[in-house]
């Protein structure tokens, strides 16, 4: 029988996409302002930082 519940590394890799996605729709904006950009740059970063971590602590368990 299979949990049906998200992990911390599934929702981890969901933020992140949906952040990439966020990102690169206000990129392509042209009035997109780049303080704004900056700022959903740094919350990828750490999205990304998450994601690298979950998947060393459940890569082995």
């Amino acid at each position: 029988m299979m949990k049906n519940c998200a992990t911390p590394y599934r929702e981890s890799l969901i933020r992140l996409i949906a952040l990439r996605l966020r990102y690169r729709r206000a990129y392509s904006n042209p009035s997109a302002d780049v303080t704004d950009l900056a700022a959903l740059l740094s919350e990828v970063e750490a999205a990304e930082r998450d994601v690298e971590r979950y998947e060393q602590k459940y890569a082995h368990g």
